[in-house]
């Protein structure tokens, strides 16, 4: 017996159980582009796991929870920058993968965004751009620059956007989201973006939204970089606090 969760833009989820969903779509092209791109990833570790199918409307696919919906119902303070580092990290594997196989998602956000077992999957595909054909699907308002067609790019401003989102809690510009339509789009279009400059990983957000990086690739090297030295100093004084009470205990013992 299936238990309904949600409606989307596309199709009806509905729970099977505490491992896997039944997506019944409400029309078939929709659920034969999502099986197409399916096929063509296969497995990755980022990517939420494709189970088969019922009937002709409807696939199964891995359960979990996607990011705006956990940080709903828990307090963002409460999940640790390295936990939201590594979910970016894996989410940009998961975006580099997708690229890599002929595959534009169109709708980057973290509420397409699961987590399962404490790792990041990328979800919901019947929109997508598969070998550079149109997509059905469009980005959230507030990770949109006006673009002629969907691309890598607009993939990767998007990214920024989510990468801002799981770090602050909020999407950016969320308080103009009962300004008239498109407002945010003509900020974007103008270079205007929220202050990142105190955020950790701001200066990666900015990239992505400057356009500055051709490939995810590029963004994984930066992102590298920048944990690095985001992480050392922590590193550095867990290295002074171990030295410290090696020297208590050769006090303590002599």
């Amino acid at each position: 017996m299936v238990e309904y969760i949600t409606t989307g833009k596309s199709a009806i989820i509905y729970s099977i159980d505490n491992e896997r969903i039944l997506k019944e779509y409400f029309e078939n092209d929709r659920r034969d582009v999502e099986f197409q791109a399916y096929s063509r990833l296969g497995s990755h570790p980022n990517i939420v796991r494709y189970l088969g199918y019922k009937g002709t409307h409807s696939i199964i696919l891995e359960r979990g929870e996607d990011i705006r919906t956990l940080y709903q119902n828990q307090n963002v303070s409460q999940i640790s920058l390295l936990t939201k580092t590594r979910w970016i990290r894996q989410a940009a594997e998961g975006l580099q993968y997708i690229h890599q196989r002929g595959i534009i998602h169109a709708d980057v956000g973290v509420s397409n965004m699961i987590i399962v077992n404490d790792c990041l999957k990328i979800i919901d595909f019947e929109g997508c751009s598969i070998d550079g054909k149109p997509a059905d699907s469009c980005y959230q308002w507030f990770s949109y620059r006006p673009s002629p067609t969907v691309s890598i790019q607009t993939d990767i401003f998007a990214y920024g956007c989510a990468v801002y989102e799981i770090i602050t809690g909020q999407p950016p510009y969320y308080e103009f989201e009962t300004y008239p339509d498109r407002y945010v789009e003509q900020m974007y279009a103008a270079y205007q973006f929220p202050d990142v400059a105190r955020l950790p990983l701001g200066e990666l957000i900015l990239h992505c939204w400057h356009g500055r990086f051709r490939t995810m690739d590029e963004v994984i090297q930066e992102l590298e970089t920048l944990q690095r030295s985001t992480f050392k100093p922590s590193l550095k004084a867990i290295s002074w606090a171990a030295m410290s009470l090696y020297l208590l205990f050769l006090v303590l013992t002599t």
